[in-house]
């Protein structure tokens, strides 16, 4: 599996656009485990099953499953050669994403200047909900399209759920939420600071493109404390208590799970929408612990208006000890798993209705 080679927070993925390569290239930093310098190239914008690890030096495919016919290696092999000091920089740890991404790419020839505009000019930002954050409102997070922007987020003034973008904030990371365009209101400024202090490095990770979108779930912390989002059904079981900790809206289908899973007092939810296999390989796993519907047992949850988490799979189990032995079997991608409660010994308290 990839993340028992790359840790997501020690790439930096350099898109097809700045190396004109057809994969997308993820530079690395040493982890203190891989011995040769290498970097790793997958046929798409995130960390996937499909991928291979090569070497820097010599240029050679040293793992995994992804193909990569002679035509591409040799092309991958000029631009290693050409870019080699950068990348071997970066993976001393001499060197920082920024420095690396200036070094390899954001250039173009004269003939290519006005698609490279187009290209730079436009961000495809993508939306957190109050769900995702703990905020009363949806920012907008993206990663950076030239050298010199400053780390962002845009947030929405308005506490809708169907806040539009076109009506928002910038607000910078670093310095923490210094406003360039527009204003917040005093309570909702505060809000955002305190969420952006807890998640800079991460938000900085994925400006300069070290990290993906696609991790964001599992990376961010929620803010605690503001009343966000709103939690508009009595908690009377565990499952409900893990559904509002995640911020979800109560559909009539997420009832329908909730349902079928209050038998159980611990839980873990996996993000489907990328992740089908590792659901599949935790579902043989705890078919080892015990009994189907008995010892555990399991549900899938859609999330309609979430842009960065669609499908979850919870599984639920009748104790804490099958919980932490799933999270332990699965530690290498422990980041993609969300346990609740967090602790063992935790009691869950039914709320008074």
């Amino acid at each position: 599996m990839i993340y028992d080679l790359v840790d997501p927070l020690h790439v930096t993925r350099i898109c097809q656009r700045t190396t004109g390569l057809p994969v997308d290239v993820w530079a690395r930093t040493h982890d203190g485990k891989s011995q040769a310098a290498s970097l790793v190239v997958t046929p798409w914008f995130h960390l996937n099953s499909d991928f291979a690890l090569v070497g820097l030096d010599p240029v050679e495919v040293l793992d995994g499953p992804m193909f990569l016919d002679p035509g591409v290696l040799g092309r991958l092999r000029e631009w290693i050669e050409q870019h080699r000091p950068a990348l071997l920089a970066y993976w001393a740890g001499e060197i920082y994403d920024g420095e690396l991404l200036d070094a390899v790419g954001w250039t173009c020839d004269g003939s290519d200047q006005d698609e490279a505009d187009e290209i730079v000019t436009e961000h495809d930002w993508g939306v957190l909900r109050p769900y995702n954050t703990g905020l009363p409102m949806s920012v907008w997070i993206d990663q950076r399209i030239a050298p010199e922007e400053l780390p962002m987020i845009l947030v929405a003034h308005t506490h809708s759920p169907d806040a539009n973008i076109v009506d928002t904030t910038k607000v910078l990371i670093n310095p923490a939420a210094q406003t360039t365009e527009g204003s917040l209101e005093p309570q909702d400024h505060e809000f955002v600071a305190a969420w952006i202090t807890l998640n800079a490095k991460i938000l900085v990770a994925l400006w300069n493109h070290r990290i993906s979108a696609f991790d964001l779930p599992y990376l961010l912390q929620k803010l605690e404390g503001t009343g966000y989002p709103v939690i508009d059904y009595p908690v009377c079981t565990p499952i409900e208590a893990c559904v509002a900790s995640m911020g979800w809206p109560m559909t009539p289908h997420i009832r329908e799970v909730c349902d079928g899973l209050a038998p159980y007092s611990h839980f873990i939810t996996v993000d489907n929408n990328r992740l089908w296999e590792l659901q599949d390989d935790i579902e043989v796993f705890c078919g080892r612990l015990g009994q189907l519907d008995q010892e555990w047992s399991m549900g899938h949850v859609w999330i309609h208006d979430d842009e960065l988490a669609l499908i979850y799979c919870v599984f639920a189990f009748v104790n804490h000890a099958q919980q932490e032995a799933v999270v332990k079997h699965f530690q290498c991608v422990a980041h993609h798993l969300i346990a609740w409660p967090l602790m063992e010994g935790h009691q869950f308290t039914r709320n008074a209705e």
